[in-house]
């Protein structure tokens, strides 16, 4: 199996503002597509809690129009659908950005192509890469420590 064409693909992302890249990185027999969402028809985003649920909507009818939707969904979005749970009213970061595009490209790793032509940029080279010396960024005490609130924050619903 040739390598899948990394290098190109970031090329081509480079110059994007909004996109959506999902890799499947570890293909079997079920999973070996990788999907790139470029030039959304327009986005959805919110960073309060009480937009949640209108963003869906408008997610929903993108996808009765036939559109694909890619992006996130916050963990902290979870409490739009607990009412019991104290939020914010507005959060620092986007609870919830989705694109709506008319279609992907996308990569069958199977066949070692893009399912439609595209141009990657010719100016990129395939590198081989790696990750070296990976060592957490807390302490193991810390680590156990917010685990334990979490837990806790869980069991008090």
């Amino acid at each position: 199996m040739k390598k899948f064409p990394i290098n190109g693909i970031l090329k081509l992302l480079e110059k994007e503002n909004d996109f959506v890249f999902l890799e499947s990185a570890k293909c079997d027999a079920q999973n070996f597509l990788s999907y790139v969402f470029l030039r959304p028809k327009k986005t959805v985003s919110t960073f309060k809690i009480k937009e949640i649920k209108d963003c869906f909507a408008e997610l929903d009818k993108a996808l009765k129009e036939g559109y694909y939707v890619a992006g996130f969904l916050s963990y902290e979005a979870g409490e739009a659908f607990e009412e019991r749970l104290k939020h914010r009213e507005r959060y620092d970061f986007p609870l919830l950005w989705f694109g709506v595009y008319k279609e992907p490209l996308i990569y069958n790793h199977r066949k070692e192509r893009f399912e439609k032509r595209i141009a990657l940029p010719q100016n990129y080279k395939q590198k081989n890469y790696s990750l070296k010396n990976i060592r957490p960024n807390i302490s193991k005490n810390s680590y156990l420590k917010a685990i334990a609130k979490i837990k806790d924050l869980i069991a008090r619903g």
